[in-house]
């Protein structure tokens, strides 16, 4: 019985987590360690993300495409930078 009751409440919880959380829509600038400016053709965007705030959508779109672009996930590019815009 408390057992149910503890599975219930975290699920309660998580569904009023999930119904706070902001779409976002990310890109980021990815390209090789040395270099200094961003390329416009390494601004990749990406899906909508949906995530509590700006700073963990951003991570969650690093993870993403960490795990997706071959160049990321092999080592020869790096992320140099995330941006994540609110929707509307």
């Amino acid at each position: 019985m408390i057992h149910r009751i503890l599975v219930a409440g975290a699920l309660s919880l998580g569904l009023a987590a999930t119904a706070h959380a902001g779409e976002f829509q990310c890109s980021a600038w990815i390209g090789a360690p040395s270099a200094t400016a961003p390329p416009s053709s390494n601004f990749f965007g990406g899906p909508i993300i949906k995530a509590s705030d700006a700073r963990t959508a951003a991570e969650l779109y690093q993870a993403r495409i960490s795990e997706t672009t071959l160049p990321l996930k092999t080592g020869r590019w790096i992320v140099h930078h995330v941006r994540c815009d609110q929707l509307k």
